[in-house]
């Protein structure tokens, strides 16, 4: 007498009962599911389907908005804070003090239009950078708050810092053009983008052109984080309007990263022809003793000499850029037809 055929159990195949056996209907056996194939049982059609991974919920016209505010807004915040930013660079890279950079600045005779030397690459730097920084902080920060259990305002600290250093890095040329204009240590001609390419090609120094790019995204690293995260606390847990949250987040960021600024802005007034130190022996050598600056407070205070003047340059230009946030997220409403 042969044996009967052995039947292949599959996950949740109904099995007749043995002939000759207790009648009990049918069976369903069930399989569990293999961690490790990635596979799913569908019950309905009896086929196995692959897991789909769940994507990420973006709001991309969030990301779009934020992108607008920063690149419209930047626009008049620079027309208003600009000669500050002048002030700041020559307190910054010389060591003077206010009343000694204004009269340099201004010159002999006088010529208040020097206050706007550089203006257009910082337009253009602006341009370059605000657009994209508020739009990839935005980015980043859903990204973070969806993989995380951060809270809105921790996750925008944590995601502003990485798309900080990101668009630091990539508008660190249009940064380098700036400082140089402003300082008068090239000319016009010279501070062409493929000028000054050219220029380290020719000497050998585009390595030292990099390391001043990644300089530009540590420092921008730390000031988005600070300024992003900063700005969402102050709007969330005390209700300011939009021109005073940006303009006094801005100047919390300021404080921060002020060292790593004045860092980049010496790293940045050395031509590109020139090799420039690191970023670390750059940083050391702002509070390094000098006659008339030997103890700790007097080299922390010459270290920070034009943090007044970059503070007051962020607030007007932040603030100007949240008052006018108002009126742009009012026309973004208004081309998606929402009241």
């Amino acid at each position: 007498m042969s044996k009967p055929a052995q039947k292949t159990i599959h996950p949740e195949v109904t099995t007749p009962s043995q002939p000759g056996g207790s009648s009990q209907g049918n069976q369903t056996v069930k399989q569990p599911e293999s961690s490790q194939s990635g596979l799913r049982i569908d019950s309905k059609h009896r086929a196995e389907k692959p897991v789909e991974n769940m994507p990420l919920d973006i709001d991309y016209q969030a990301c779009l908005l934020k992108g607008l505010i920063g690149g419209i807004g930047a626009i008049p915040g620079t027309c208003g804070s600009h000669p500050f930013d002048v002030l700041k660079i020559r307190m910054q890279v010389k060591g003077d003090k206010l009343g000694d950079a204004i009269k340099v600045i201004q010159g002999n005779p006088v010529r208040y239009s020097n206050f706007y030397r550089g203006f257009f690459p910082a337009i253009e730097q602006r341009l370059i950078t605000r657009g994209p920084m508020f739009l990839v902080s935005e980015l980043y920060t859903q990204v973070v708050q969806q993989n995380t259990n951060l809270s809105k305002i921790q996750a925008t600290y944590v995601g502003s810092c990485g798309s900080g250093f990101t668009t630091g890095f990539l508008a660190g040329i249009a940064e380098y053009r700036k400082k140089l204009l402003s300082q008068n240590m090239v000319t016009k001609e010279e501070a062409r983008w493929d000028n000054l390419i050219k220029i380290a090609n020719k000497n050998g120094t585009m390595p030292f052109i990099f390391r001043r790019l990644l300089a530009a995204g540590c420092c921008s690293a730390t000031y988005d984080s600070v300024f992003f995260g900063t700005e969402v606390f102050l709007k969330n847990q005390y209700d300011l309007p939009s021109g005073a949250s940006y303009g006094c987040a801005a100047v919390c960021a300021v404080v921060a990263a002020f060292a790593f600024d004045t860092t980049v802005a010496r790293m940045m007034v050395v031509p590109p022809g020139e090799p420039c130190m690191s970023f670390t022996a750059t940083c050391g050598s702002i509070f390094q003793a000098t006659p008339g600056y030997a103890t700790l407070p007097l080299r922390v205070m010459k270290g920070y000499r034009g943090l007044s003047a970059r503070s007051i340059e962020f607030f007007i230009n932040y603030g100007i850029t949240g008052m006018t946030s108002v009126y742009i997220i009012m026309g973004f409403n208004w081309m998606l037809g929402k009241s």
